[in-house]
């Protein structure tokens, strides 16, 4: 037995006697013949999708057996499995889609986005916000400020202020702070935040956006002070304008008293004193008229015409108006209209009186010797409206050149020693230029050649009725002596001056 034990183990190391424990399970025919049944077809399939994951293709299905209907059962599970996971890997595409639209926006937002703990680190930042920080990168901003409260905020007390509102809201809109640049600027932002909570309430981190509103807040300051300002030339215009009202009325009386004192019996003294306190009555009605003319004008309560009228009179008469004091210095006062100048126009003959008188009385204070000569011409014409130029030419002291640039400014004179020697306020030239621009036209200096000013400004203004100049009649004796003729060339001239 023991010799025949020896004998058969060293034959079976060779050749085994015996098939192994699975091939007892599963019998002969199938592990030594390669026989199979539906079971095995079955576990064997199954195992296959276990080990290689693909569960897209089913089993094979024997109808009418039990291994048919676990096999069936098994391909519903494996098409419900199969449908799990089609809609989970839609999921994760839209989701992937979606954080790489986010960020996308998240990077190239012109707005600053941030992400900061309660403690105040960033947690997240994106290129615009680094930028407006004044750092490279988020990297540097992230590795850089630490402690937000601070070290951005100028005001520490900001950051308290927005953890507050932000616990006790969720979130804040619109809060402005003044924070310091990484260079060390100083600007405004406004940021727009929400609070980010866990499931048991507290939060996790804030989350939101910050806007640069500098340029806005300095814009704002500046309309600010402008509106200020405007308010306070209102106040200082409705103040000008009540005044001159209040002191022109008793400044009546007073030049009604001292008409009908100069009539009674003086004697030479007196009516010199009479003519003297006349004369200042006179100089201080013009300067309140001048006054109450600007303050209308910086009120915005000027009143324009438009009406029909002589421009011929109206220019000739200047002579009359302003020809005893001209007279007086011992200088020539004249006036020349071209012939294509209309007679009748549409416009505002006072305001037009104004600056003329203005600027002529303005040429006559400042010229000793010499002339002072008005001239209209027509500088272009289209139908019946036309733009017509005035020039009042004078050979008096001019303005220098580097003074000029205070013409037609208020209060402004070319400069003290003119204000000693010729008085005045400054504000004549001023109210020329506003209305004038009222009127729709230009105003402007040049200097004459020889010496004097040239003031000049166009008016655009309407044809009338008539476009000819009518006949002139003859002046009244001792105010002034008028001439006219039609010359040759295309011009018809009327040249009007002082006489005795």
């Amino acid at each position: 037995m023991g010799s025949a034990w020896i004998v058969l183990g060293t034959i079976n190391r060779f050749w085994t006697f015996r098939v192994s424990p699975q091939a007892e399970l599963q019998g002969l025919n199938i592990s030594e013949h390669g026989a199979s049944t539906e079971l095995l077809e079955l576990l064997t399939n199954m195992d296959r999708h276990q080990r290689e994951g693909q569960f897209g293709k089913p089993v094979p299905v024997e109808p009418h057996t039990e291994v048919g209907q676990i096999a069936a059962e098994y391909n519903r599970v494996l098409q419900r499995a199969g449908r799990e996971l089609s809609a989970r890997e839609e999921a994760m595409e839209a989701v992937r889609r979606a954080e790489e639209r986010y960020r996308g926006i998240f990077e190239n937002a012109v707005e600053g986005m941030f992400q900061t703990s309660p403690d105040g680190r960033y947690l997240s930042a994106n290129p615009a916000l680094a930028e407006i920080y004044g750092y490279d990168s988020t990297e540097h901003l992230m590795t850089s400020l630490s402690d937000i409260g601070a070290m951005l905020y100028i005001d520490p007390k900001r950051r308290e202020e927005f953890r507050r509102l932000i616990d006790r809201h969720d979130t804040v809109v619109k809060f402005e702070s003044e924070v310091r640049r990484h260079d060390g600027v100083a600007i405004w932002i406004s940021e727009n935040a929400r609070a980010v909570r866990n499931s048991a309430g507290a939060i996790v981190f804030y989350e939101g956006t910050v806007v640069d509103i500098t340029a806005q807040r300095e814009a704002a300051e500046i309309q600010a002070q402008a509106e200020a300002a405007d308010a306070a030339n209102r106040a200082k215009s409705e103040f000008l304008a009540n005044m001159s009202h209040e002191i022109r009325t008793p400044l009546n009386g007073v030049m009604g008293m001292l008409d009908l004192l100069g009539t009674t019996g003086l004697d030479d003294r007196q009516q010199r004193f009479v003519h003297l306190a006349r004369s200042s009555a006179d100089a201080l009605l013009g300067l309140i008229n001048q006054i109450l003319d600007f303050s209308k004008i910086e009120a915005g309560k000027l009143e324009l015409e438009r009406v029909e009228f002589r421009l011929h009179p109206l220019v000739e008469d200047l002579s009359e108006v302003l020809g005893h004091r001209a007279h007086k210095k011992g200088i020539e006062l004249a006036c020349r209209i071209h012939a294509d100048v209309p007679d009748i126009v549409i416009g505002d003959p006072e305001r037009l009186r104004q600056v003329l008188v203005n600027l002529t009385n303005n040429s006559v204070k400042f010229t000793e010797r010499g002339s002072v000569e008005i001239d209209v011409a027509c500088e272009s014409k289209e139908g019946r409206d036309t733009r017509l130029r005035f020039e009042v030419r004078d050979t008096g002291i001019g303005v220098p050149e580097n003074r000029r640039d205070r013409l037609f400014q208020p209060f402004m004179q070319v400069d003290a020693s003119t204000t000693r020697r010729y008085g005045g306020t400054g504000l004549g030239l001023s109210i020329c230029k506003q209305l004038v621009e009222a009127l729709g036209g230009e105003i402007g200096y040049d200097e004459r050649p020889g010496g004097g000013s040239i003031f000049s400004f166009t008016l655009p203004l309407e044809c009338g009725a008539a476009s000819t100049p009518p006949p002139r009649a003859a002046s009244p004796k001792g105010c002034k002596a008028c001439a006219a003729w039609r010359s040759t060339t295309s011009k018809s001239i009327a040249s009007c001056s002082t006489s005795t």
